[in-house]
Formats: structure tokens, sequence, C-alpha cells
């Protein structure tokens, strides 16, 4: 039990000294504008972080939008064309994981009261139910009129038709408690 401890403060103490303020990744794979829908709308980087989690780089995320913004809220409630790209960069990410993790975002930003997003939700946890691989992105595109569309690898997964429900998602990542404040930050530019 000792070995176990010591190794689990030689683990805390390695992730206290390695710096943890990457807005930037070592290879962001974040293109500099995203081309979007049939209509061929073309977003801008707004701006992209790297979430870690024990010392681990998991994903890259960016967030695309028709002109750059500082303002999460205003970005949030907004019905314009946007996506926030994830860029898969772990092995420890696989589809069970993201399901679980994404199940436990929704209940930390309903307060666990899914109520009418319950059946949204259920479609977007049906988008990551295929296997995920270090290298795969998700793109969560937003357009109005259309509603919210899930792509991994340039090949749709889910749509759902509701600006509402965006809002409820991009609040994971944007919204006043968000998964991971320096993540957020990145993404804010």
């Amino acid at each position: 039990m000792s070995k176990l401890k010591n190794l689990l403060i030689l683990v805390l103490l390695v992730c206290s000294i390695v710096p943890q303020a990457q807005s930037k990744g070592k290879d962001n794979k974040m293109p500099d504008n995203l081309n979007i829908s049939a209509e061929k709308q073309q977003l801008v980087l707004n701006g992209w972080g790297v979430r870690r989690k024990f010392c681990m780089d998991l994903f890259e995320g960016g967030l695309y939008l028709k002109e750059r913004s500082k303002d999460a809220n205003k970005i949030i409630q907004a019905d314009e064309p946007m996506s926030i790209r994830i860029h898969v960069v772990s092995d420890l990410i696989t589809s069970k994981r993201l399901e679980e993790n994404m199940r436990s975002e929704f209940d930390r930003v309903t307060n666990g009261n899914w109520g009418t997003n319950k059946a949204n939700i259920e479609t977007v946890m049906n988008a990551f139910k295929e296997d995920v691989n270090n290298g795969d992105v998700f793109d969560l595109v937003y357009l109005p009129g259309i509603g919210l569309r899930i792509y991994k690898n340039n090949k749709e997964q889910a749509l759902v038709k509701s600006l509402d429900f965006k809002k409820l998602l991009y609040s994971i990542w944007l919204g006043n408690d968000p998964q991971d404040a320096k993540l957020k930050k990145g993404m804010m530019g």
C-alpha cells in the first residue's frame, strides 16, 4: 500500500511541476478556417486549447465563428453559424469513456435534470457510440434553421434541430462553470 501511496505522491508532484497553462498544444491540428455546410460558409478559428487531466493531454478543442469574439455568453446564445472542433490526442479516450464523460457533463450543466433535453442528449450519445481513436476529429456544427450537426471525421453522426440544445451543449465548454477553465480561455482566444 505504501508503494502505491508513494507513486501517487510522485505523480501529483510531477503534475504540479509540469506547466499546466497550455493554451496551445504541441501538435495543433486546428486549421485557421473551417468550411461548413453546402453553402460553403467559412468560419474562422476564434481560439483553441488543450483538455488536460492528470498531466495528460486528452483532446484539443477549437472554437470557430463567423467573426472572432471574446464574449462566451454571447457566443452560447447566438443563432449564428459556429462550430466546436474536438481533436482526440490520446489513446485513453474511448467511446465508453467519452459517453460517460458527456453524460456527466450534461448532468452538471442541467443540475441533473435533463427534462426536455433527454431525447436530444440521447441522440448526441449515439453519435459517440462508434470506436474512438487517437486522431479522430469531432465537429459540433450549428447552423441557423438547420440545427446542430455532429460529425466524426467528416461523416455526419447526428442532427439535433434545436438552438436551445446548442446553447446547452456549448455551455459545457464555454459556460460560466466550464468543464475546463484553461480550455475555455484558449477557445476564447
